[in-house]
């Protein structure tokens, strides 16, 4: 039982990660396009993903200063 809760867990971080690269792209298009509106509605959307990524990796005991995803998206001046 434990072993597919860890499975079904790693899925949904394989799925976040994909779509946070997927919205991280999209939201510099919308910066670049000067769209704020669209842009920060998307924002508020990826903060919540961001959230339930960072706590599942907290749950799963990942290092999360080894993933490049979350190392973009906690960089300092960002």
């Amino acid at each position: 039982m434990n072993q597919n809760y860890n499975n079904e867990r790693n899925a949904a971080l394989d799925v976040l990660r994909n779509e946070m690269t997927f919205m991280q792209a999209r939201m510099e298009e919308l910066r670049r396009q000067g769209d704020d509106k669209a842009y920060l509605s998307m924002n508020r959307g990826y903060l919540n993903m961001q959230k339930e990524y960072l706590r599942l990796c907290h749950e799963s005991g990942q290092d999360e200063t080894n993933d490049a995803l979350l190392s973009f998206a906690t960089r300092k001046g960002a």
